[in-house]
Formats: C-alpha cells, structure tokens, sequence
C-alpha cells in the first residue's frame, strides 16, 4: 500500500519580482508529495505555490493573481514610472539641505545670531534676514524657467502649443514670490515706523494658505468630474479636471527633478494616472490630505504669530519653523501611504478582469 510523504520546502525570497520593488514581502513554498509504490518505485509529484505575506503576518495564497496575468495575451501592464527615491538619496539628501537653509535655518539662525550675539537693532537685523531668505529659491526659479524655455526642451508640458510655455507649478511659484515681497514690503513697519518682527515671519504661512485652498479646490473638481477650461500643465483644457497633486509632482519631477517632459516622467506620469483609478484615487487622497494640512498649519501659524500675548521673538521662531516641521511629519506619513497604496493598487491590477481594468481608464483629449 503506498504511504503518502508530506514535506514543506524552506522559503524563499524573491528580490526580482515587481512587489518586491513596491515594499511588499512575497515568498514562494515548495511543497512536496512522494508517493512509494509495492515495487519499491518511487514517485514524485512537486507542486509549487506562491504565497504573500500579508499585514497582519499571515500568508495568503496569490496563484489566483498569477493565474490571471496569463487569462490573455491582451492583459495590459502597468506603466512603470521611471523614477525611484531609493537610488537618488544622495540628491534627495541635497535638495532637503537646501530647502531647509532656505526655508527657515538662514532666516532664524541669522536672525538671532544678530540680536542676542551681536546686538544688532531690529530693523537692521530684519533688512538683513529678509535679503538672505529667498536667495536659494531664487536661484532655483530662474533655473526652471531656463529649462522650460531653453530651445529643444525636454521639460515641457505634453502638447505645450509654443517653446515659450510655462508649467502651471512656475505660475504658481511667481504668486508666491510676489505674495512673501508684499508682505515684506507693505506688513514689516507700524505707523510710527517701527519694524513688527512677527510679521517677518508669515512668509512660510502665506504659501501653506496659498496651496491649500487650491487643492481642496481641485479635489472638488475632481470628484464633480468637473473639465477643465484651460490647461494645468500636461492636463488639457477639455479633459476632466485633476487633483492638484497630480499637477504638483509632475512639475516639480519633471522638472526640478529633470524627469523630463515628452517621452519622459510627464508622459509616464499622465500615463499612470489616466491607466489605473486605483492610482488616480490615490493621489485624490494625497491631495486632500495635503489640503487640510496646509489650512490647519497655516492658521496654527497665523494665530500664534498674530497672538500679542507671545513674545515677538518667540512667535519669530515659530512663524519660521513651525510649518516646515509639519511638512517634514506629513512627508513621512506620505511615503508609507504610497507605498502601501501602490501594493494594493498591483495587487488589484492583477487580480482584475481585463474588461474591469479598460472600463475604468480615461481616454486623453487630442490637442
């Protein structure tokens, strides 16, 4: 009577395949049977078995995931977008440096310095606070501009009608700067002439109150299926509406991060988002909670600034550091966010009917 043999190979991991990329754990378990015949033959039936390791550390059986990548040859892919933050930290390094200097550790470093150090007056102090901060983002918006309006370039938007075009991240930048120069120039001095130091200080909350209510504007429109009236970069007047998210990091990659416009990171990106709703609910999600954010900090910020009962040099502080340690703090929370979202929205491509997946991709207008 032959006598059944039950074995469980060991497990291993699996670097190559795309989940892995995405942060998830995938192992395979080989298992074993060895049937033994009267005649002392042996007989060997190997099956093999793919299992996840899910959330919660239990292993979930994928074979239904593979099996239907293989339901037909005309199962579509997801577009890969060729941009990695694991293999660009030194620059990811560089750019926090510079952000960080230019955004709040110049104008408080410096600031204080000269008033408990030096004993420099607060008018002096504030003249020369005011010429250090914005040196590096000035220096950063001429290079966009260069790089968008240089001949043959690669970082426009998709189907910008002229070599003179503009991104809408570049307007957006432009307001910003006339915003802070405003409030440098109209809000630093009372009507006697004296400087208000706490006023110094609102640049960082202006632009939280600038983005924010835009994005939550967008993600209305997004929802309503609202169509655009013009373009927002790559997104074309007369397709529906995106949420500002989607905009900001096709921007700033494309861009600032020289991802590259026609047939580079612009192109991809679009690709990606018009392909895959898991993806386009994704950066929905992103842009609200990016949203709120930048309203509940920039009011946090306007009020403990704006409080006559905290000191002026207290609030000086404040009004300079706080914003930019909520961005920090919400950008980690961002990173797990997306890479769980993008585990699942694989996940889910895979698992999917192919009518499923084509019901629920955008089709582009033609410009």
């Amino acid at each position: 009577m032959a006598q059944p043999e039950l074995s469980l190979s060991g497990v291993s991991m699996n670097n190559s395949d795309p989940a892995f990329e995405l942060g998830m754990e995938v192992s395979t378990a080989t298992t074993s049977m060895t049937m033994i015949d009267d005649n002392d033959g042996v007989q060997r039936v190997e099956a093999t078995t793919e299992l996840k390791l899910g959330d919660e550390g239990v292993f979930v059986d994928v074979e239904k995931s593979r099996a239907s990548r293989e339901d037909g040859e005309d199962r579509p892919q997801l577009i890969e977008l060729p941009y990695s933050l694991r293999v660009r930290k030194l620059k990811i390094a560089i750019i926090v440096l510079m952000v960080s200097l230019d955004g709040f550790l110049l104008p408080t470093f410096i600031f204080y310095i000269l008033k408990y150090a030096a004993h420099v007056s607060d008018k002096r102090n504030v003249s020369i606070t005011t010429a250090a901060f914005g040196f590096l983002s000035l220096i950063q918006y001429v290079l966009r501009i260069y790089r968008l309006l240089k001949p043959n370039s690669t970082y426009l938007p998709l189907h910008s009608p002229h070599r003179w075009y503009l991104d809408f991240y570049q307007f957006q930048f432009t307001l910003g700067f006339i915003l802070i120069t405003l409030i440098f120039t109209l809000a630093l001095t009372d009507s006697q002439g004296h400087v208000i130091v706490r006023n110094t200080s609102l640049a960082p909350c202006i632009l939280l109150l600038q983005c924010g209510p835009q994005f939550l504007v967008s993600c209305v429109a997004y929802k309503q299926k609202w169509v655009n009236k013009f373009r927002f970069s790559s997104s074309l007047a007369g397709e529906q509406a995106v949420p500002a998210v989607f905009t900001i990091v096709e921007d700033v990659i494309g861009v600032d991060g020289r991802g590259g416009g026609k047939g580079g990171f612009r192109e991809l990106w679009k690709g990606r988002y018009m392909q895959s709703l898991r993806f386009r609910e994704m950066v929905f999600k992103q842009t609200v909670f990016w949203g709120v954010g930048a309203i509940v900090g920039g009011a946090v910020t306007l009020a403990v600034v704006l409080t006559p009962a905290v000191s002026e040099y207290v609030a000086y502080g404040f009004g300079w550091c706080f914003p930019f340690t909520l961005s920090a703090f919400m950008i980690g929370i961002t990173i797990k966010w997306v890479q769980k979202d993008l585990a699942k929205e694989q996940e889910e491509w895979d698992t999917a009917d192919v009518s499923v997946i084509r019901g629920y991709q955008l089709q582009p207008v033609v410009p």
